[in-house]
C-alpha cells in the first residue's frame, strides 16, 4: 500500500510542476493576445472558430477563440519555462 501511495504521490507531484500558460487569458479578445505575443505564425477558421498558433523561442502556442472572437483554449508544446516566468 505504501508503494502504491508513493508512486500516485509522485505521479501527482508530476502532473503539477508542467507549466500552465494562458489559463489566466481565457475569455480575453485577440486585441490583448496580439498585444502580448504579436501577430500569429498561422491562423486558420473553422466556421465560426479561430485558431492562432504563436511561437516564442521554442515554445508554440495555440490560441482557440470562439463565435465572439474570445479566447476559448489554449495549448502549448515545446521548452515554454522562459515564457512563462515573463509572464507572471
Amino acid at each position: 500500500m505504501k508503494v502504491i501511495l508513493s508512486v500516485l504521490l509522485l505521479f501527482v507531484t508530476a502532473c503539477q510542476m508542467r507549466p500552465v500558460i494562458g489559463q489566466d487569458w481565457i475569455g480575453r479578445n485577440s486585441d490583448f493576445i496580439e498585444k502580448m505575443l504579436g501577430r500569429p505564425v498561422v491562423t486558420r477558421t473553422e466556421g465560426n472558430n479561430k485558431i492562432a498558433a504563436y511561437r516564442v523561442g521554442e515554445c508554440s502556442i495555440l490560441v482557440f477563440f470562439d463565435s465572439e472572437n474570445k479566447i476559448a483554449f489554449v495549448d502549448y508544446t515545446g521548452s515554454c519555462e522562459d515564457f512563462i516566468s515573463q509572464t507572471k
